[in-house]
This record gives structure tokens, C-alpha cells and sequence, in this order.
């Protein structure tokens, strides 16, 4: 079942050039913030599934 047409976009990965961890044993900010937008991102499917 498609989503409706005015629900936001799927958050975008970061590039597979871009490594999950650095150097130092961190995790890259970019793939943080995607994994915070991604779980938001679904949160809002799930809400919007459960209105259904």
C-alpha cells in the first residue's frame, strides 16, 4: 500500500564513501543523524498505519 502523496520522503542515506565509524572508534555524525531521521521517519509510518 502506497503512502499518501504529501507524507515526507524517506531520509536519504549518506554515501557509501562515507564510513560508519572514524578513525578514533566514533561513529560518523552523518550516518547518526541519518539513523535518528530514519527512526522518525518510520515512527510516522507506523502512526500513520495504525490510523488507518
Amino acid at each position: 500500500m502506497p503512502l499518501p502523496a504529501d507524507f515526507p520522503p524517506q531520509p536519504k542515506r549518506p554515501l557509501a564513501s562515507q564510513r560508519l565509524v572514524n578513525e578514533d572508534g566514533t561513529t560518523n555524525k552523518s550516518w547518526l543523524d541519518y539513523f535518528d531521521a530514519l527512526d522518525r521517519w518510520n515512527a510516522k509510518v507506523r502512526a500513520y498505519l495504525d490510523s488507518l
